[in-house]
């Protein structure tokens, strides 16, 4: 009976062999095609980058035929061991034998049928039949990496029957959950591009009031963590935003009247880099690289490391982020004999940053050109110098009013900021000095940053990822 297996399993490998072979050749029997380098590499991409469902899942039943192939061969040398009583090829040795079962039970279920029911069936037919001809192709790069653990020689350990097999498993289990972060992390970076205006306000809320920590041991860097500070009273948001992005944990520190949103997962940092990066246009960007540097390293992604963003502080959501983070609105009511009514957006941000050593100065300088004032120097805090943006003339007044009639603030600075936009605008208009305007803009000054006591988070209704 062992003779007829191994003649029906021969013949059944040389009818696949022989469709492969003819299913991948560049010519037929009647006409000789020659194939050129280009032609050649064209071939190769046409396959391997492909997002067509059909390539896709024809590249699934291409390799599940090869898997089934292995393991016909595993099975075949099974059944020849147990076709006679006794030892036949495998030297008495059971610890071979035991591996040999495992890896071909491993490579019919989980690289055969799965790959040719699911991966190979599944991306065939399944988006013809709901309308979504594109798809992923990344896990089926991942599969030949788990394949590869399998096949290799059994474990040198002979202390017991499977465990060659049991530290294979180990290794596959660390592979999936890897592969699993990669291709959600190429999901989240494809889906994310669109979103510029979250991603563009979330980076300069970053910039303005945020920070990266990197925790190093004897091997390299040991942890991550990527933190944003909010004050205590903008706890709202700070929910708001981890609630939008189903990632990070928030820690509330009293004493310091703060809140920190933090991402200390690699998942969490993978989707915070994949939405904020291409965004930033500060130093910062200098701890970022490092942490997109070692996901590449860690989990072979390849997320690139775009260079600071100098498109204009116009076109998106950037400077209002880094405004709730390091801004503040302030309305200058002095009565006596100057009576005076004065509205001022002033940024204060350090000179150099102390990791980088990189100045701040190149977009400090943008900001305050885009806002029509200059860029000046402040001394506090032990004579220490800063700079210093405060925006309070007429040519900024129309600035900052025409950007935030595109694009909104989401802290509570929104509500000082409404208190603000209304002075200001009774400013342009010449109306700020009548009687009722005076006790109007009184009224708005006495209730606004720290006096402000009454909040309304109506405005996070519009707050989302788009």
């Amino acid at each position: 009976m062992r003779y007829y297996n191994l003649l029906f399993y021969s013949i059944l490998i040389y009818i696949m062999y022989y469709w492969l072979i003819n299913k991948f050749t560049f010519y037929n029997r009647n006409t000789i095609i020659l194939v050129s380098e280009v032609s050649r590499a064209d071939w190769w991409r046409r396959w391997l980058y492909s997002t067509n469902a059909k390539d896709i899942g024809t590249l699934y039943l291409y390799f599940a035929i090869f898997s089934g192939m292995i393991g016909t061969c595993l099975s075949l040398l099974i059944r020849i061991e147990l076709g006679s009583p006794g030892t036949q090829i495998l030297a008495n040795d059971a610890q071979l034998y035991n591996t040999i079962i495992t890896a071909h039970a491993f490579l019919m279920i989980f690289f055969m049928v799965m790959p040719g029911m699911v991966g190979g069936f599944g991306n065939f037919f399944v988006p013809l039949l709901i309308g979504a001809t594109r798809q992923f192709v990344l896990l089926l790069y991942i599969i030949p990496k788990l394949f590869n653990i399998i096949v290799p020689a059994p474990s040198k350990d002979r202390n017991g029957a499977g465990t060659g097999a049991e530290k294979k498993i180990f290794k596959i289990k660390d592979s999936i959950q890897i592969s699993k972060l990669k291709l959600n992390s190429f999901i989240k970076l494809s889906i994310c591009k669109e979103q510029s205006n979250f991603n563009s306000y979330l980076a300069g809320l970053f910039e303005g009031d945020g920070h990266i920590l990197i925790s190093r041991g004897e091997n390299g860097i040991k942890k991550i963590t990527i933190g944003i500070t909010f004050n205590i009273k903008d706890l709202p948001l700070c929910e708001q935003i981890k609630n939008i992005l189903g990632i990070g944990w928030i820690r509330i520190k009293a004493k310091d009247n703060a809140c920190v949103l933090n991402f200390h997962t690699d998942e969490g940092l993978i989707k915070f880099i994949a939405l904020t990066n291409g965004y930033l246009r500060t130093p910062k960007i200098y701890k970022f690289h490092i942490a997109i540097q070692h996901l590449n390293e860690k989990y072979f992604l390849n997320i690139q490391k775009y260079e600071l963003d100098g498109s204009y502080l116009g076109n998106n959501n950037w400077l209002a982020g880094f405004i709730d983070a390091d801004g503040g609105f302030y309305i200058r009511y002095t009565e006596g004999l100057k009576f005076r009514i004065a509205c001022s957006l002033t940024i204060e941000q350090r000179i150099i940053d102390p990791v980088s050593g990189l100045s701040y100065q190149d977009i400090l300088n943008k900001i305050s050109e885009f806002l029509g004032c200059k860029l000046k120097i402040s001394r506090h805090n032990n004579n220490k110098e800063y700079f210093l943006i405060r925006a309070s003339n007429r040519k900024s007044l129309i600035a900052i009013i025409n950007y935030f009639s595109h694009f909104n603030l989401y802290t509570s600075k929104y509500l000082d900021y409404s208190n603000w936009a209304e002075t200001a605008k009774l400013l342009l208009n010449n109306e700020a000095y009548s009687l009722e305007n005076r006790k109007r803009i009184y009224s708005l000054k006495h209730n606004m940053n720290n006096k402000r006591t009454i909040f309304n988070w109506d405005h996070l209704n519009n707050f989302e990822l788009s």
